[in-house]
């Protein structure tokens, strides 16, 4: 086990920074929808994935991540990308 507990820090840090936004948020609504935010960009960190990247490409792609979103979860969204940019590679398999 590390002596220091660097990881645990920064993951208690996340948590502390929501705490502290979540007062400025003006309804309920939004106070979930900025935890939700929040879950999918810790998520995506946590799989090495740029965040701003990844929300846009849900977004370019909403209506797929529509249809099936376990496709599109993290970490395996770039499978699912890299099917949709190369569909021989699918008819291969």
């Amino acid at each position: 086990m590390p002596l220091d507990t660097n990881r645990v820090e920064r993951a208690l840090k996340l948590a502390i920074r929501v705490r502290n936004n979540s007062l400025f948020y003006k309804t309920l609504n939004g106070g979930h929808v900025g935890s939700v935010l929040m879950s999918v960009i810790h998520t995506a960190l946590q799989n090495g994935i740029n965040p701003i990247d990844y929300l846009t490409d849900l977004q370019i792609h909403a209506q797929y991540v529509k249809q099936s979103p376990k496709q599109w979860l993290p970490w395996c969204y770039q499978e699912t990308l890299n099917s949709m940019n190369n569909p021989q590679e699918n008819l291969a398999a």
